[in-house]
């Protein structure tokens, strides 16, 4: 089914879709069953239950209540692209892989101490790995890869809810129970669609539903294990007013009823380190998948804007158009002087070369030129980019030789004017105190950067703040007196 535009005003975050396919994945139904039109006729959901594609469903639940130990294998795609997960579990102990584009590879082992439980994450050719401990955050993010891991009571749970929303009329099985091959797995196919309209406000609300929320019809595809009873493909089409804008898949490539938990690696990174590297990579794959979602060309535009804003090639790759592609590459090769990337365009290539020289001043890269015709231009702009190199590495020379300390040892607070650090070779006179001298009383004193100055924290923010308020309330006060005086004169 092609995929259309999404309708407007409707919103589809990535919490959303994250929902979906863990539910999915732990073989569950609860999110897709939102109550939809029910069945005209006396009995029609009765009937629904008791239909051979319901059983099998059913059983499915019942199968997966009654797994202990396994290893499965599968992946997800939906619009945001196709993660790839690996899910194991002894009855005590597990374990939970998760490759997502973008994002990288994020690693869980659990047990039944959880503060003991161990989190990796690895972006980029880096790798993380921290104890959760009792910070809060890292808590949420073992919680997060936690919940692919399939239980007795959610099993439980769901299949309830799944019955419930039978009884209540919310979904409809379409034709009869399919036999076909996915992949090694010999599969029963069935296939039913969720509806809204004549459930009552309280029959929406029981099934945890608001009335206010707008329409979304699903049709929902399962492939059941002949073999093992277990769900082993499922995919869902979301609709809203008959406008199909969603497709996810969950497909499974094994199941193993034993457990395959690799060895946990040593924690080489704080927890509070490994949070924020975290936070880091989460917000880098929100603002890439937050293009995604826009419409077609404001997705390359937005995509462009944030490779340059974060002088990265990588977010440049997800730009499906040619030519902003290559326009955003040859930014990102200018801005960080790397001709290489220059190499991996076709349109733009020799325009690239040209401006990463004129930056960079390196004239060889001008050899690389496709037409050699442009060898003039490159040359005159390699020698513009050399200059502005020696202009550069004389600042910096400069900056060098204005350092005046190398160690802490090398700065000291004057008794004579507590509000500065300087060189231990200065000497007076010093400069006169101004309103801000209190603020650096016990500050620590030390090179920074090869400069001597203080240390600054949060006190000495607070202080800071407290003499500007001081400051513009004596401002507004002498303007009040002099607006009277003014007055009184006149």
């Amino acid at each position: 089914m092609a995929k259309k535009q999404k309708p407007e005003g409707l919103k589809v975050g990535l919490g959303a879709w994250v929902a979906l396919a863990a539910v999915v994945v732990v073989l569950l139904a609860f999110v897709y069953l939102n109550p939809q039109k029910a069945q005209d006729g006396k009995g029609t959901a009765a009937l629904q239950a008791e239909s051979p594609a319901a059983k099998l469903l059913l059983s499915a639940y019942d199968k997966g209540a009654g797994v202990g130990a396994y290893a499965m294998n599968y992946s997800l795609k939906d619009e945001q692209g196709e993660v790839f997960y690996f899910v194991s579990s002894n009855g005590t102990h597990g374990y939970v892989m998760e490759s997502r584009p973008i994002f990288g590879v994020s690693e869980g082992w659990f047990g039944k101490n959880e503060s003991q439980d161990i989190l990796c994450l690895r972006n980029r050719g880096d790798y993380y790995c921290a104890v959760v401990g009792v910070n809060a955050e890292a808590k949420k993010i073992a919680a997060s890869l936690k919940a692919w891991l399939p239980n007795r009571e959610v099993f439980a749970a769901q299949k309830k809810a799944f019955e419930k929303h039978i009884q209540a009329g919310a979904l409809a099985f379409k034709g009869e129970i399919v036999e076909e091959k996915v992949g090694g797995f010999d599969a029963r196919k069935i296939v039913y669609e969720t509806r809204y309209g004549d459930l009552t406000v309280r029959q929406l609300s029981e099934l945890g539903i608001s009335p206010d929320a707008t329409p979304q019809e699903r049709e929902v595809t399962y492939w059941i294990d002949k073999a093992t009873g277990m769900i082993v493909k499922a995919a869902v089409v979301v609709e809203v007013n008959g406008v199909p804008y969603g497709i996810s898949e969950t497909t499974y490539y094994s199941i193993e009823p034993k457990a395959r938990i690799p060895p946990a690696p040593e924690p080489a990174t704080t927890t509070a380190g490994f949070v924020q590297m975290y936070k880091v990579v989460a917000r880098n794959y929100l603002d890439v998948t937050g293009c995604l979602s826009l419409g077609r060309n404001e997705s390359w535009q937005c995509l462009k804007n944030l490779a340059v804003e974060k002088r990265s090639w990588d977010v440049c790759k997800f730009i499906k158009n040619t030519d902003v592609y290559e326009q955003c590459t040859m930014i990102v090769a200018h801005d960080t002087y790397n001709e290489v990337l220059c190499g991996k365009l076709t349109k733009y290539a020799d325009d690239c070369y040209i401006s990463v020289v004129s930056v960079k001043g390196n004239f060889e890269a001008c050899r690389l030129l496709k037409n050699q015709s442009l060898m003039e231009a490159c040359s005159a702009a390699a020698a513009r980019g050399k200059k502005l190199q020696d202009e550069r590495l004389e600042q910096l020379r400069r900056l060098e030789a204005s350092k005046n300390c190398k160690t802490d040892a090398d700065c000291f607070v004057p008794a004579s004017a507590s509000h500065l650090c300087v060189p231990k070779n200065a000497t007076a006179p010093f400069g006169e105190a101004g309103p801000y001298a209190k603020c650096f009383e016990n500050l620590p004193c030390g090179c920074q950067d090869g400069f001597c100055g203080f240390v600054k924290n949060e006190t000495y923010y607070d202080c800071v703040k407290e003499v500007e308020d001081r400051g513009l309330e004596e401002f507004i006060h002498a303007k009040i007196n002099e607006s009277r005086s003014g007055q009184a004169a006149g």
